[in-house]
């Protein structure tokens, strides 16, 4: 499961590893939206990843 990989890297706290994983036209957009949240690539997606499973667990 896609989901299960990911969170193994978040919880390694490897941020080259986390940006493997993206595709390089996210992270342009990681990026940009980063900056307007004023917060690092990868506090933005691990904060994309909690919100995502967030929802996930209110839909069951």
């Amino acid at each position: 499961m896609a989901t299960s990989k990911i969170l193994k890297l978040l919880l390694q706290k490897n941020d080259s590893a986390i940006s493997v994983v993206i595709p390089s036209e996210m992270k342009q957009l990681i990026a940009e939206y980063a900056k307007v949240e004023n917060m690092s690539e990868s506090q933005y997606v691990k904060l994309a990843i909690i919100e995502r499973l967030d929802r996930d667990i209110k839909q069951r």
